[in-house]
């Protein structure tokens, strides 16, 4: 036997939950901020911002299959939501699945065409370059690492993989 609470009930007890997520993070409790944040995408029927809570919860406690297993379970929301996708994607980098995350990052439109900020298009450039650089494909992840420094002149990660792995050639 469950209770039903009001919309309004329901958005201050969601309100309170987000502040015990957005605490139990800021002091790198992860499990406890795990613990509140499933309650909360649960009261909240998995909202897109407060599901991104809980994968970027799992995904600090390195819990990459876990976040795997809530992002596919809740496929339609990640389609539109470019942040989920960012975390599916290291997610599996994470995990050690370059070529699923290769094939994720080609299939589910991650490139900068498809996505409307500069610089998370840079971002998941960053990725295919380390999927690319881990796979001993050089070539491929110079040129990823270039194109996230194209999208984003401040993607300090691609330009230092660029130099300190001498990924880059001399005279470039």
């Amino acid at each position: 036997m469950g209770m039903t609470y009001d919309q309004a009930t329901v958005e201050k007890i969601c309100c309170r939950l987000r502040g015990l997520v957005q605490d139990a993070f800021q002091k790198h409790l992860y499990t406890t901020a795990i613990f509140y944040a499933d309650k909360l995408a649960s009261l909240s029927h998995f909202e897109p911002e407060d599901l991104y809570t809980l994968a970027e919860c799992y995904f600090k406690n390195h819990e990459y299959r876990r976040v795997l297993h809530l992002l596919r379970q809740h496929g339609n929301i990640v389609g539109s939501d470019e942040r989920l996708k960012l975390l599916v994607a290291q997610s599996l980098l994470a995990c050690k699945d370059w070529e699923e995350c290769l094939r994720y990052l080609e299939d589910h439109g991650c490139d900068e065409d498809s996505v409307a900020d500069s610089k998370m298009a840079s971002a998941f450039a960053l990725l295919r370059g380390r999927v690319y650089e881990v796979t001993e494909n050089q070539k491929e992840a110079l040129v990823w690492y270039e194109r996230a420094i194209q999208l984003d002149a401040y993607c300090h990660e691609a330009l230092d993989r660029l130099v300190g792995t001498h990924v880059l050639p001399l005279e470039q």
